[in-house]
């Protein structure tokens, strides 16, 4: 299960293909793609699955091919996590 590590608030411009996340407690500023985005902004409503998480991406872009966004989706994971944005409850 994933959850957001801290309070988070996010801003996406719609014409974009990154978004800012501000972490509150640090002060840090992050630059993310539109990906990261996503995956905060659901990540918002409370821990969820890798597995849904995945699902609501692809319900939100119904072109996209599961095969292809995998390894993004799974980079994307990692990195927001390295930089202390989401947590692994599971690990």
């Amino acid at each position: 299960m994933w959850r957001l590590s801290a309070d988070l608030l996010l801003y996406a411009p719609s014409a974009e293909d990154q978004a800012v996340v501000y972490q509150v407690a640090s002060g840090d500023t992050h630059l993310v793609t539109t990906l990261a985005a996503q995956i905060i902004q659901w990540l918002q409503d409370g821990a969820t699955s890798s597995a849904l998480l995945l699902q609501h991406i692809l319900d939100a872009t119904p072109n996209t091919n599961t095969a292809e966004l995998q390894p993004r989706f799974d980079t994307t994971l990692a990195e927001l996590c390295r930089l202390d944005l989401i947590t692994d409850t599971t690990a």
